[in-house]
């Protein structure tokens, strides 16, 4: 089915039946198909929603420029359709739309679930003796830093990026990505809105339980980023899992989904 929002048609999926858990993916310039089939077990008790989000996989792409608060904007009119409020789980690029759907429109987010994710920029309220984090390997930099130039090139990029998203074999991430349509546009857009953004300031108004989980390996998002969240969150729990990276429940899934039901059942 498609979600029309502000006349873009967003490509929406959902397995389950009960209290709605909205997926925002990663990327960007990635869809959804990458959850799957791993949250889809979540379906036993909840209706599971996934969707692409402007300009990713099978979602429309408009005019406009994208922005992070433009994407927060979509992902509201999703759940719009499927009842007063949604749990939210945000992943990477994803956590950063689902921070700005959380504050900019609080009435419709119930529980918040972050995972392997940043606030963006640094604001005033942060600690300026607080640990960043380790920056990433030089191996990493040097594949970020090779901006493509076609959706040829992005998708080259991050099958070199996938050994690194791991601690352990990369063979479930790759497989979970072999169908992800990879889109040059929506990855430029995104982290051109990234470099002004920032949850620093506004973390403290979120009145809702926040959930965050990290691996202790992630060399993308490390877990010092999901403290600097975890700090100025008034209802936050942190959860770091170790030996894993940028995907914990692929790399420890009992650990990961043992936590998470605790969150979405309290």
């Amino acid at each position: 089915m498609h979600v029309t929002a502000d006349g873009i048609e967003l490509f929406v999926e959902s397995i389950g039946t009960g209290t709605p858990i909205l997926m925002i993916h990663g990327g960007p310039g990635m869809d959804h198909a990458y959850f799957r089939p791993d949250f889809d077990r979540l379906a036993e008790d909840c209706r599971v929603v996934y969707f692409d989000q402007r300009g990713n996989g099978r979602s429309g792409q408009g005019e406009e420029r994208t922005t992070i608060p433009s994407l927060a904007a979509d992902a509201a009119e999703v759940i719009a359709g499927l009842g007063p409020s949604a749990i939210v789980v945000g992943h990477s690029f994803g956590g950063f739309v689902a921070q700005e759907l959380a504050l900019a429109h609080p009435e419709v987010v119930a529980k918040l679930v972050l995972l392997s994710t940043t606030p963006g920029q640094l604001g005033a309220a942060d600690d300026p003796a607080a640990d960043q984090g380790p920056p990433p390997p030089a191996e990493v930099v040097e594949i970020m830093s090779q901006m493509p130039s076609s959706d040829e090139e992005y998708a080259a990029a991050a099958q070199r990026m996938y050994p690194h998203y791991m601690v352990g074999d990369p063979a479930p991430l790759i497989d979970r990505t072999r169908d992800v349509v990879i889109r040059l546009r929506p990855m430029l857009d995104g982290f051109t809105s990234l470099s002004s953004w920032s949850s620093v300031d506004r973390l403290a108004s979120l009145a809702m339980p926040v959930l965050l989980i990290v691996g202790e390996q992630d060399v993308v998002t490390s877990r010092q980023q999901s403290e600097r969240i975890a700090r100025l969150v008034p209802q936050a729990g942190l959860h770091v899992t170790a030996d894993v990276g940028h995907f914990p429940w692929l790399e420890a899934p009992d650990e990961f989904f043992a936590i998470l039901r605790a969150f979405l059942t309290r």
